[in-house]
């Protein structure tokens, strides 16, 4: 595959790619937690934005699809991304079994209420709105789930990627603008920002 394989042509390819910027680091030394770091070089390509910025976190378990994902978004999914993403929060159920609720939402907290309801009271507590997608299985080899990356397209199942393609756009079109007080926040305000959070 080229660098800058689209997934789907209804999803706008974007230059560079997504990077880490967020890192949390385990701290091993006894009754102490880790810390997060920032990635420097993720840093310097903010402090080229002058637009006002948007920004998409992806979280997860390790070997879950974060990269892939993030890729996706970014209009690829060729090149996989080493590390963990770290503001709006979406979900997205891999329930392969799952057959599609009225809401996922809906089904997401009462799912998540019976294992822990304080999780789930935290979410709607911390999230005054949140956005859950249900994706079907891709269609691949189960090997293949840990590669998502080395999928063409057009090997995968038809609702897949129309999920995919819709959760995508759903994101796009609802990111907020980050803001100080009344302004835009271009990169190096961002940047100066996530420093002093970080400290």
């Amino acid at each position: 595959m080229s660098a800058g394989n689209r997934f789907s042509r209804e999803i706008e390819f974007r230059e560079g790619a997504p990077i880490q910027l967020l890192q949390y680091v385990e701290d091993n030394s006894k009754d102490r937690f880790g810390k997060i770091s920032i990635n420097p070089a993720a840093l310097n390509i903010l402090r080229t934005i002058r637009e006002p910025l948007a920004i998409i976190s992806v979280v997860g378990s390790y070997r879950r699809g974060k990269s892939w994902f993030a890729n996706v978004l970014h209009g690829r999914h060729d090149e996989p991304e080493e590390g963990d993403f770290l503001p709006r929060l979406v979900i997205l159920l891999r329930d392969f079994t799952l057959e599609n609720p009225e809401s996922f939402k809906g089904y997401f907290l009462e799912k998540l209420n019976k294992v822990s309801p304080e999780a789930a009271k935290g979410i709607k507590k911390f999230f005054y709105d949140f956005d859950v997608y249900g994706l079907p299985h891709p269609g691949c080899k189960r090997k293949m789930l840990q590669h998502m990356e080395d999928a063409d397209t057009d090997e995968l199942e038809e609702e897949f990627v129309d999920e995919v393609e819709n959760a995508v756009k759903s994101i796009y079109s609802q990111l907020p603008l980050k803001y100080i007080g009344s302004s835009t926040m271009k990169g190096s305000a961002f940047v100066k920002f996530l420093n002093d959070i970080v400290e």
